[in-house]
C-alpha cells in the first residue's frame, strides 16, 4: 500500500529531506509551506498521515491538527507536530488539539519514518477494532429487531393483554376486577 504523506512546513530543507527520505519507498509525498496550503489540497491529497511545523505561517502545526481532527474524514490520521531545538513546544496544547506525536529538527530521517510506521500501524488497529465493534453492533441491532419479548408475544392474547402489559394502572384495575 502506498503511504500518502503530507508535510506542512515553511523550512523548503525539511520538505526536501523529508521528501529524500522517501526516495525509492511506496510513498507519495505532498510538501506545502504553510497550514493553509496543507488544509486546501487535504481532501484532493487524501494523507494518511501528516507532518506539521509548529511555527509557520498561516495556520501553524498546532492550528493545522487541530482541524485535522475536526475533519470527518481525516479525523484519526497520526499528525506529527514538527519543532525546531530552540522552539518552545506546548505539550498541553499538543495534547488538546489532538497530536499523535512530536519531533525536534533536525531529526534522523530513520526516526521519523519508525515513528510513522508505529503509529500508522496504531491507527491500523484501531480502525479494525472500530470496524469489528461496528459490525457486533450491528448484528446486536439487528438481533434486537428480530428478537421478541414473552410479553410481546402474549400481546397476540388481545387488547386487554396489550393494556396489562404496557400500563401499570390498567394491571393494577384489572386484578382488582379479577380478584372482586
Amino acid at each position: 500500500m502506498t503511504l500518502r504523506l503530507l508535510i506542512a512546513d515553511d523550512n523548503a530543507s525539511m520538505r526536501k529531506m523529508v521528501q529524500l527520505a522517501f526516495a525509492g519507498e511506496d510513498a507519495v509525498i505532498e510538501a506545502v509551506a504553510s497550514g493553509d496550503a496543507a488544509l486546501g489540497i487535504l481532501e484532493e491529497f487524501r494523507p494518511d498521515a501528516a507532518l506539521a511545523d509548529v511555527s509557520m505561517p498561516g495556520y501553524n502545526g498546532y492550528e493545522l491538527c487541530e482541524r485535522i481532527r475536526r475533519h470527518p474524514v481525516f479525523s484519526d490520521i497520526p499528525v506529527i507536530l514538527l519543532t525546531g531545538a530552540f522552539d518552545t513546544f506546548d505539550e498541553n496544547l499538543s495534547a488538546r488539539v489532538g497530536a499523535s506525536g512530536r519531533l525536534t529538527k533536525p531529526f534522523n530521517p530513520s526516526e521519523m519514518i519508525d515513528l510513522l510506521e508505529k503509529l500508522l500501524a496504531e491507527t491500523a488497529r484501531r480502525r479494525a477494532s472500530d470496524l469489528s465493534d461496528n459490525k457486533a453492533e450491528s448484528a446486536e441491532r439487528q438481533d434486537a429487531l428480530f428478537r421478541v419479548s414473552p410479553g410481546a408475544w402474549q400481546s397476540f392474547l388481545g387488547h386487554d393483554r396489550i393494556l396489562e402489559i404496557f400500563d401499570v394502572e390498567t394491571s393494577r384495575r384489572a386484578a382488582a376486577v379479577g380478584s372482586g
